[in-house]
Formats: C-alpha cells, sequence, structure tokens
C-alpha cells in the first residue's frame, strides 16, 4: 500500500512538472526577446510597430508561436514618462492545461525604462 501511495504521489508531481515546464520555458523566452531589445543601444529611439517587429524576429528564432504582430502591438504598451524617457510595459497571460478541465495560469508582468530620445 505504501509503495502504491508514492508511485500516486510521485506520478502527480512528474505530471505537473512535464505541464509547468514549457509555460516557463515560453516566459524565459520573452524575458530574453524583451531583455534584448531594451539593451539596443537605438532602443530610445523606436516606435512602437518597430519594437513590434524586433520582438516577432526574437520570438520567430526562438519558435514562439503563440504570438502574432496584431496580438503583440494590442499587448505591448509604451508611455512616455518625463524628460523624453518612454516605459515599454508588456502584460499577459499564459495558459496552459493540467488535466482534464483544470488549467494553470502564469501571470506574466514585465516594465523597463527606455533612455531618453536623442535630440530632444
Amino acid at each position: 500500500m505504501g509503495f502504491l501511495f508514492y508511485c500516486v504521489i510521485f506520478s502527480a508531481l512528474a505530471l505537473l512538472t512535464l505541464r509547468l515546464i514549457p509555460l516557463y520555458l515560453e516566459k524565459t523566452h520573452v524575458d530574453y526577446a524583451l531583455n534584448r531589445l531594451v539593451r539596443d543601444p537605438q532602443a530610445g529611439e523606436l516606435t512602437k510597430p518597430q519594437m513590434v517587429s524586433a520582438l516577432m524576429k526574437q520570438f520567430e528564432v526562438s519558435e514562439q508561436r503563440r504570438w502574432t504582430d496584431a496580438e503583440l502591438s494590442r499587448l505591448l504598451v509604451v508611455r512616455a514618462v518625463r524628460d523624453s524617457k518612454r516605459t515599454v510595459t508588456l502584460d499577459y497571460e499564459i495558459r496552459g492545461p493540467l488535466c482534464l478541465n483544470l488549467d494553470v495560469l502564469l501571470n506574466y508582468h514585465w516594465t523597463h525604462e527606455l533612455p531618453a530620445i536623442s535630440g530632444q
């Protein structure tokens, strides 16, 4: 009886791990693409469509198929702050199946301040 109990517990943990790994890998790829975007020396001068295009190229390289240009453009928020600086924010939910009709939901929030636009 004890062996069966441990097998069930181990199987449940293995299932949870196998379902969560792809979601966290997606988060890691999105983090990498966004950090690479803001490390670009000309990041402060990019328009929102140029940012979306650069991010889509990164997602294409890392094989992130969840994203479309329209969806990323809708979720990526670029706001002017002060002294000609801007903040870039991405908020979305990563949803994945767990078992039967249960889903796992990860809230993703990333924000970064871009350097001032030169010439202003």
